[in-house]
This record gives C-alpha cells, structure tokens and sequence, in this order.
C-alpha cells in the first residue's frame, strides 16, 4: 500500500445514524437514554480525510495524502470520541464525509459533477448535517423534565494556530474578544457572560488561567454550524448555546494524551454546569 496516496470511501458507502454517533456505555444504554441524560452534543463537521471514491475523476492531480489530512480535524475526532466514551452528559456527531464533499475546494476538487456531488453528500455529509439537527431536537425535548438545564451545540475542531494566539484553546460564539456582539455584525451564538464562564470553566479544568490560553474568538472564524443552530434553537426560552471549540494542533496525539484531553473537557463541563445553576 501507499501510504503517500490519496485515501478514499468504497464507492457507494452509505452511512447511517448508528455509524456516526457515539455515546458513553452504548453497549447497555440506548440512544435514547444517552440524549434523556445528556446536554451538551458534540458535532465533528470535518472529521474525516478519506474522499468518497466516487469523486476520484475530480480529485486534484498534484493532492497529497498529506494535503488531504490537513484539511480534515483528526485531532478532534479523536478527542471527541474518546469525550463521549467517558463522559455520560455529551452525544457525539461526526461528519463521515471529508469538508470538500460540503464546501468543494477548486485546490482539491476541480470542477466537479455537482450531480455527482449532491448524490454522494446524501448518504454520508447529508446524513449527518440531518442528524446532528434532529439529535439537537431530540435534546430540546427531553429538557421538558429539567427546564432549567442549559443546552448546547458544541462544534469541535483542531486548528494550527497563529503565533501569539491561544495555547490551548479557543471558543468562539461569533463575537468580539470579550464574547460581545460585534457592532457591525451582532449575531452571537451563545450568551457573552455564559461564554465566559464557560471559559473561565474551561481553564479551571486544563489547569491554565491566562487568558491567552482558553481565549475567545480569537482568531475570528464564521461557521455555518452554530450559526444555523443559533437561527433554529437559538430563540426562546427553549433556546440551545452554539458553540465552537478549536483545539491547538499542538496538542499530542497519543492515546493517553487523547484520554486526558477528553477527561480535562469533562471536568471543564462538570465546573461550568456549577456556574450556571
């Protein structure tokens, strides 16, 4: 095999919600009872490398597997995996398609068939984007017997930092550096003071307290996920948080350092869960 080469899907893999959603003790514990004791749900839109065989005729002729694995977030699918396995108040979504198959790259993909595209989105990216939204449904309705459990959508990803941004990690809700709404566009995914505390929570459980560290916002990123969770479950008193989370990519990758990353996430959660009531 070589390992050099482009990876890809089985042409006509379908994916379905048991093939991509995890949960702690899924051996004994339905899906169901994971969402009746879960609130946070955790979603990897770019989790995956390989491309989906059937877009082989449009794949870059100059791509590397290397090109390949840095437009994916294996960091996070890692760590969010190994979250939901030891952590019983998180579900976990991810994407089994690569994030060329839902926002084509021209430096990846040429000028690809987009009846070709739409077909094979429908049976891995689209599942998931319909599932990711459905299990935050699910989420909303099960609150009925704990009104006053906060909900949130959490979006994990892996970047490489900038010099001087955050050691650790970043949240983001759209906002400025402080969480507040930016005067030129004011839409905020998540509420600036529960941002806050949840990075102030954040720190506690990875052990840090500058701000430079767990930063907000920084740098700034659109993303499609949480906005759109902002405008669907965003609203009223069943309102959900959305948020980003991006991993520094200088984090370690082996399976201990995995395990202590999702454990200081847990414990991240666990203190924010106090702050908020």
């Amino acid at each position: 095999m070589n390992e050099a080469a482009v990876a890809y899907i089985t042409a006509g893999t379908a994916f379905d919600v048991p093939d991509i959603t995890f949960w702690a003790d899924a051996r004994h514990r339905s899906l169901d009872e994971a969402l009746a004791g879960a609130d946070v749900l955790v979603s990897c839109p770019d989790a995956t490398a390989a491309f989906p065989a059937e877009l082989e005729p449009w794949v870059s002729p100059i791509l590397t597997r290397e090109d390949q694995e840095a437009s994916a977030t294996a960091l996070s699918r890692l760590v969010a995996r190994r979250w939901a396995a030891v952590d019983p108040t998180v579900v976990y979504v991810e994407n089994p398609h690569p994030p060329a198959v839902s926002r084509p790259d021209p430096e990846l993909l040429g000028a690809v068939d987009p009846d070709v595209l739409a077909e094979v989105a429908s049976r891995g990216a689209g599942v998931y984007r319909a599932t990711r939204l459905q299990l935050i449904q699910r989420l909303v309705l099960t609150r009925s017997s704990s009104p006053h459990r906060p909900l949130t959508s959490l979006t994990l990803r892996d970047v490489t930092m900038p010099a001087g941004q955050p050691a650790v990690l970043s949240l983001a809700n759209r906002g400025d550096l402080a969480g507040n709404p930016r005067p030129k566009d004011p839409l905020v995914t998540m509420d600036p003071e529960r941002l806050r505390l949840l990075a102030d929570s954040h720190r506690t459980g990875f052990g840090v307290r500058s701000h430079d560290e767990v930063a907000l916002n920084t740098p700034h990123r659109d993303d499609d996920e949480i906005v759109e969770t902002a405008e669907r479950f965003g609203r009223g008193p069943e309102a959900v948080d959305a948020v980003r989370l991006d991993l520094s990519r200088q984090l370690p990758t082996d399976p201990d350092a995995i395990d202590e990353v999702a454990r200081r996430l847990r414990r991240s959660w666990v203190h924010y869960r106090t702050t908020v009531g």
